[in-house]
């Protein structure tokens, strides 16, 4: 078993701390340290640790995950599903249920409803909508059950897998939208996905975007970067999105009178 560490230019001190452990106790744990001396986006960052990975299970882990004995369960469950990856349940760090990693397949409408402000007003009326896209109050059946967009928070999966699916995570979409681009690709090379629902595994949502640019991320979210590049790729509407989010900040401004950074990058991103 290898453990891989990748720090992607970091400025938090985790290069400095990762720097301060010693070889010995690396070299008999068997951890790999990566040091990118600029942020090359974590598609990229985790394609070239794919590259030269020689594991046969292949677990993606963002630092905000806190392990339970419980992932000895993903193990087992996924040794019984070749072309099959495996999610657990993922819990907030209050112990409830976070239903928000895991998505069915976007469409139009699904990105409306959850994505813009319009949408969230029009779900307190139409809740259905994104309850069903974020499988928020679906019952999965134990040990596991099928989901169509894990994400990439916690995915186990064979190499022999990964390696069909390539690129595996497409260096188009640098951050954000490369997790369900992944999953779409996946399903035209007849690889699922599963989520054990009796693996409860903790994780802190969005513990290192919350201390990121906000510009940055509506950027990475909205642009080509994100879902306009995501849709365009996919055929998704993409013009009909554009104007979905040209009429959502529009309505901002007039009915909340707000025009804050992310309104403006949503409405820049409407007319490119």
């Amino acid at each position: 078993m290898e453990t891989r560490i990748v720090d992607n230019n970091s400025s938090d001190g985790t290069a400095q701390f990762l720097s301060t452990l010693e070889s010995t106790l690396l070299s008999r744990l068997n951890i790999i340290l990566t040091f990118n001396e600029q942020n090359i986006g974590l598609s990229r960052a985790i394609n070239r640790e794919l590259d030269s990975s020689g594991s046969e299970l292949v677990l993606f882990c963002n630092p905000d995950i806190l392990f339970t004995i419980d992932i000895i369960r993903l193990i087992a469950i996924l040794e019984r599903f070749p072309r099959h990856g495996i999610v657990p349940e993922l819990y907030n760090m209050d112990g409830t249920v976070q239903r928000i990693s895991y998505r069915r397949f976007p469409t139009v409408t699904r990105i409306a409803f959850d994505f813009t402000v319009m949408g969230n007003l029009l779900s307190r009326f139409f809740p259905w909508i994104r309850n069903d896209y974020s499988y928020k109050h679906h019952r999965f059946r134990s040990p596991a059950d099928y989901v169509e967009q894990p994400g990439g928070v916690c995915l186990l999966m064979h190499l022999s897998d990964i390696r069909k699916i390539r690129p595996f995570f497409d260096p188009a979409f640098p951050v954000l939208w490369n997790d369900v681009d992944m999953a779409l690709r996946a399903r035209e090379l007849g690889i699922k996905f599963l989520i054990a629902t009796d693996a409860k595994i903790f994780h802190a949502h969005a513990h290192s975007l919350k201390r990121a640019d906000k510009t940055l991320i509506s950027r990475l979210f909205y642009s080509h970067l994100g879902m306009i590049g995501f849709a365009t790729k996919w055929k998704l509407h993409p013009r009909v999105l554009r104007t979905i989010l040209f009429l959502d900040t529009v309505f901002t401004i007039v009915f909340h009178r707000s025009l804050n950074k992310d309104v403006l990058i949503r409405f820049r991103f409407s007319l490119q």
